[in-house]
């Protein structure tokens, strides 16, 4: 954010403050009359980050919510180190580090919506909603309790609304992820930045519609540099198998890369070491193959068995590669986005041609 904005950003804070401050006047002056003995600390700590957690969950579950009444399809859905990803269609359990970012619901709408129409403020609103309405209900509690139960739901009403302004305060985070509001106020107010990001929504609703990629019209009004809209470049190439094309998507990746959520990373680096494996590229197979290495043996899906049946033929492993090859095959009707699935399978058929061409080689 400008300079201009982090100064509206505290002083908005500085104001909600004092509301709350006034406000619950009362009440907050029962909870400073603890004696904050060394228990009373610790227990204020506990108290906080249980609510915390509950703040992030009722956060994306507000998300999740309104994200079902608009018929959007959930892929992943993160509470701290708890993850739900869908994978083969269902979804599966899964304990991840967590870094950036404390919580994510990631829903895409029906392949018939249109990205930008204003209805979609309710899926992007969402936890800001329910952190709201949630504060709201405690009030009365805090009102009727006392000691750490007060105390507890005190902390659960001054976070709600933190939390709630946070994420409806328009900004992008040192980790690259746009909070709610600027979803919000791009749909209300597009700008050139707001219209790429939906420009990318609407390419991923078209490849949920089944849209390969290499069909896909990538103009953007405006020409803006996105960084999702460089994926979405790389795999157009990428689907045709263009290598000029591909290493230009690439040396734009490599070159924004710190543009890109940690969260998002690591498809990133699997497209980056298949590019280095098709093309024979050592130098870049080895910026990421130790990252891809610890991750993808637990990907499961179409995309996470290319990649491994990727890895599996640069290492010679051709065993591998062919079972990684079958397995991919027999998950490729559930991936979520059909015309991506159309390009991975066809990935897979040309990595098979390679292994057929290798074979013919050793038996000559």
């Amino acid at each position: 954010m400008s300079k201009k904005r982090w100064v509206l950003f505290y002083l908005f804070f500085a104001i909600i403050g004092g509301v709350l401050g006034f406000t619950m006047g009362d009440t907050l002056s029962g909870v400073f009359r603890f004696t904050w003995s060394f228990v009373d600390i610790i227990v204020t700590v506990v108290l906080f980050v249980i609510v915390y957690f509950l703040l992030v969950t009722v956060h994306e579950f507000g998300h999740y919510v309104m994200g079902k009444m608009l018929n959007y399809e959930l892929l992943m859905y993160r509470v701290s180190f708890l993850a739900f990803k869908k994978e083969n269609g269902k979804m599966r359990f899964h304990i991840e580090r967590n870094k950036g970012y404390s919580g994510l619901c990631a829903m895409l709408p029906d392949q018939e919506a249109n990205p930008v129409a204003k209805r979609h403020i309710w899926y992007y609103g969402g936890g800001i909603l329910f952190n709201l309405l949630s504060g709201l209900i405690a009030v009365p509690f805090a009102l009727s309790s006392d000691g750490y139960l007060q105390l507890f739901f005190v902390l659960f009403i001054a976070l709600s609304v933190i939390v709630a302004l946070v994420n409806l305060f328009p900004f992008k985070t040192k980790q690259q992820l746009i909070t709610d509001g600027a979803y919000m106020f791009g749909l209300l107010r597009p700008n050139r930045e707001t219209k790429a990001i939906f420009a990318t929504t609407k390419f991923a609703v078209a490849l949920r519609g089944g849209v390969r990629p290499r069909e896909l019209s990538l103009q953007v009004e405006g020409e803006i540099e996105n960084p999702t809209l460089m994926i979405y470049s790389y795999y157009q190439a990428l689907d045709q198998l263009d290598v000029e094309a591909m290493k230009e998507g690439i040396d734009k990746i490599l070159t924004n890369i710190n543009q890109y959520p940690e969260v998002f990373k690591i498809a990133i680096y699997y497209e980056v070491v298949t590019f280095g494996i098709l093309t024979n590229d050592l130098r870049t197979i080895n910026l990421y193959i130790d990252e891809v290495k610890k991750k993808v043996s637990k990907d499961q899906d179409l995309n996470g068995r290319r990649v491994q049946a990727y890895v599996a033929y640069w290492q010679d492993d051709i065993p591998a590669a062919r079972k990684y090859i079958e397995a991919a095959r027999q998950v490729e009707h559930c991936f979520p986005l059909p015309g991506q699935a159309k390009m991975e399978v066809h990935l897979l058929d040309y990595l098979q041609t390679l292994i057929d061409e290798r074979a013919i080689k050793h038996a000559e």
